[in-house]
């Protein structure tokens, strides 16, 4: 509640008193929206329960996020309210000081009776739709609500990416540069003789010709990797390629 407080334009009257505790106490009991009162004995008070009680003291930005986050998912069979509340235990989190946002961390806020283990898998399963559908992003302090300018700028950041052909002219000219360099522009065969070195990446030929052919081919990322790696060994063994030094790049 404290850290409430400290939202611009909260209510003043709001604060970490006893009157304060007493009066979310009682409401956590009555309310219609919690309703403690009703359960049986060892019922536990979740984070997302608390949410029911302040969302008013909250920004107009984060309410409608959550609401967002529920609409998103409402209809999602393997969800059954998990993200709603995993979004409202993040949003409730991040006015806590000096207490990590982690997925074990979020997941024991969601304990909701006693001797029942906290739904760490569940969790972990849900900041990852969260966070695919840009609601959240981890940061040093763990999982926050992205705010409207995060998600633009996240959208206005892909929108910069290089198409496919651009990334290919990129990749080749930062090759034909590195090659350039006379320390890799020639091979010297048993400090007797100088020999060029003419390279291709992925079977386009990148530079003038050489004595010494060097074929680079590329991997998109590491799981792409062991494939590549693999299809070029097999092209190497091919009659076709037995004059050729293979480098393959990630």
């Amino acid at each position: 509640m404290s850290g409430i407080r400290l939202q611009p334009g909260a209510p003043k009257h709001l604060g970490g008193s006893n009157r304060t505790i007493i009066k979310q106490a009682y409401e956590m009991l009555v309310s219609q929206r919690t309703a403690l009162a009703s359960r049986s004995i060892g019922t536990l008070v979740t984070l997302d329960k608390i949410f029911e009680l302040v969302e008013g003291n909250l920004s107009a930005e984060k309410r409608k996020d959550i609401s967002d986050i529920t609409e998103r998912f409402k209809n999602d069979p393997e969800d059954s309210g998990m993200a709603t509340r995993v979004a409202k235990t993040i949003c409730l989190l991040e006015f806590v000081r000096d207490l990590p946002r982690t997925d074990v961390n979020i997941a024991a806020c969601l304990v909701d009776e006693v001797g029942r283990p906290a739904p760490l898998a569940e969790v972990q399963n849900t900041v990852k739709k969260l966070q695919a559908a840009q609601f959240i992003r981890n940061t040093e302090e763990g999982w926050k609500l992205q705010t409207a300018q995060e998600k633009n700028w996240e959208t206005e950041r892909r929108s910069f990416e290089p198409r496919p052909k651009d990334r290919n002219d990129i990749l080749r000219e930062t090759l034909r540069d590195i090659f350039g360099d006379p320390r890799l522009k020639t091979y010297r065969f048993r400090d007797v003789r100088n020999f060029p070195v003419g390279i291709g990446v992925d079977g386009i030929r990148v530079g003038e010709e050489g004595k010494v052919p060097l074929s680079i081919a590329t991997a998109e990322d590491d799981h792409a990797f062991p494939g590549k790696l693999e299809e070029i060994r097999s092209e190497s063994r091919q009659e076709t390629h037995k004059n050729d030094m293979y480098w393959v790049f990630c």
